[in-house]
């Protein structure tokens, strides 16, 4: 009857495990899935520059102004409407690195106005050693994956080694989570799923354990 429960506890855990783990899949943005124009690196001063040209493309002069404005990962606005440098092919602005203290993608917008207006948006993103994150999101899910058949494997066969292999797993992935986030960034969701997995790693440990 013990074995009984502990089952349907590990198998509501599981579950509820899964349900979490697909709104962050789907809810979450992976930085592979977007189209990022600029990577820089936290803390430290970004140069963004942005191509102009009129109609007829040609390159903007210096009688048209560019403004650029742009908001951090969290929806603050740390730069609005500011005016940019005119070069003769391009015009560019430096946000300095305190402004850039939250890794993640920043929206941006430049709107320029002369003899004809136009605007473009795109994002650029800040991560901890200034290149591009890979979709860790895809690994650490597969991992996840992983662990579930060893605990499947260690459950059908009564395994206590299958068991503490999935264990491992979940705590290690949990643990990852909790001190990367998903694709070198890390939010309160991530944080929160980081912990479930580590807890329902130590669970099976215990319960396995206890039960050889």
């Amino acid at each position: 009857m013990v074995n009984k429960k502990i089952k349907i506890i590990l198998t509501v855990l599981i579950w509820t495990f899964s349900i979490l783990a697909t709104l962050l899949v789907n809810l979450y943005p992976v930085n592979a899935a977007v189209d990022i124009d600029y990577v820089f690196k936290i803390n430290q001063n970004a140069d963004i520059k942005v191509a102009c040209f009129d109609v007829d493309n040609t390159l903007c002069t210096n009688s048209t102004d560019c403004y650029i404005t742009v908001n951090n990962p969290s929806g603050n606005n740390i730069v609005k409407g500011e005016t940019m440098a005119f070069n003769d092919d391009y015009y560019s602005y430096n946000i300095p690195g305190y402004k850039l203290n939250i890794e993640g993608e920043y929206s941006t917008v430049v709107n320029c106005e002369g003899t004809f207006n136009g605007y473009t948006a795109f994002l650029f993103e800040i991560t901890s050693s200034g290149k591009r994150q890979e979709n860790s999101a895809v690994v650490i899910f597969g991992i996840v994956i992983l662990a579930f058949l060893f605990l499947a494997v260690g459950m059908a066969s009564d395994n206590i080694l299958f068991k503490i292999v999935s264990a491992i797993i979940f705590v290690i992935d949990g643990l990852v989570l909790i001190t990367t986030g998903v694709g070198g960034i890390d939010t309160v969701f991530t944080i929160g799923i980081g912990i479930i997995l580590a807890v329902i790693g130590g669970f099976i440990a215990i319960v396995s354990w206890k039960g050889d």
